[in-house]
């Protein structure tokens, strides 16, 4: 067994999981669980108790992919390997925990079967990323442990930042079409910092590979240390979204560019993430940092038209609910 490979597998399957249980429960099945809110605890009682929730899955994922990795075979496909994997897995524990909840609590048939299919589709993709990840070695473009840096780069991208607050503003005052143009913005923004990091973390590259080691050690401290500040970071009761005036489309625009470029955290992660998945002795060092940071902004812009277009949604079913 290939233990780093187990370990990167076990790390996707937890954020598999914590991105399609926020998504599902906490966005497509919300009105369903406001239908029943006599069945469950009060709101913030359950928030002071979600902490179990993620210890439970913390537990969880590593024996999910060591089970998958128990059973790995080699020479085959490992996304199909791990979707039969997830499928098997999902088959087994979707009938009995939906099911079995509506034999013990009175909640509505129609809840029992979304449990059903969300607990087989997290399943499923569960194994889909643990297939990803752990599989035969391969490169592209020089890149290493592609499918980890996608992975942790979808679970920094649902992390709220500035470029949230600012697309929920936008979205907020000039809906939809607004939200969706700043978010575009954010993304031209990024694109300056992945070419000033090609550039220059290249040229590091070239000139010294012990520089660029140290600044491999550096930058995974610093990540360290974000994610510790994150975590232990104290949730305040909610994170007001800004009050932005309607302003024309282009100035939207080009206030999510300066938002986001003249950030020099941003640029500080750049410096710090991608170098840890480009390998030294890669042919093009450049073309290597530039294919990450493409692949981080588009996932990154797909997270955040989403987040335009459910504010929105969101949104209108709040005035609807006003004026009804």
């Amino acid at each position: 067994m290939n233990t780093k490979r187990w370990l990167l597998a076990s790390v996707a399957v937890f954020v598999a999981i914590g991105v399609l249980e926020f998504l599902i429960h906490g966005v497509l099945l919300s009105d369903l669980y406001k239908q029943t809110a006599s069945v469950w605890r009060p709101e913030a009682e359950m928030r002071q108790m979600m902490w179990i929730f993620w210890v439970g899955y913390l537990v969880f994922a590593p024996f999910f992919a060591l089970i998958y990795v128990k059973g790995y075979e080699k020479g085959k496909p490992g996304l199909g390997q791990g979707f039969r994997f997830g499928l098997y897995v999902g088959a087994m524990l979707s009938v009995m925990h939906s099911f079995g909840w509506y034999v013990i609590l009175p909640i509505p048939l129609a809840l029992a079967f979304a449990w059903f299919l969300t607990i087989l589709v997290e399943m499923i993709l569960a194994g889909v990323a643990a297939g990803l990840v752990y599989r035969e070695e391969f490169s592209v473009f020089g890149t290493t442990d592609l499918a980890l840096f996608v992975v942790s780069g979808l679970l920094l991208n649902i992390t709220p930042g500035p470029d949230t607050l600012y697309i929920l503003g936008r979205t907020a005052s000039q809906g939809r079409r607004g939200g969706m143009v700043a978010a575009f913005g954010i993304a031209a923004g990024l694109l300056v910092h992945t070419f000033a990091a090609a550039v220059g973390l290249s040229a590091l590259l070239a000139a010294s590979a012990t520089a660029f080691t140290l600044l491999k050690w550096a930058g995974a401290a610093y990540l360290v240390y974000v994610g510790a500040s994150l975590f232990f970071a104290r949730t305040p009761n909610r994170s007001p979204t800004p009050e932005l005036h309607a302003a024309g489309l282009r100035t939207v625009f080009l206030q999510g560019f300066l938002t986001n470029v003249l950030n020099p955290k941003v640029a500080l992660f750049f410096l710090a993430f991608l170098p840890q998945f480009v390998d030294p002795g890669a042919p093009s060092k450049a073309l290597a940092f530039l294919f990450l940071g493409m692949v981080f902004i588009f996932n990154g812009t797909l997270w955040n038209l989403f987040v335009a277009w459910s504010a929105a949604r969101v949104a209108g079913r709040f005035s609807a609910w006003r004026c009804g």
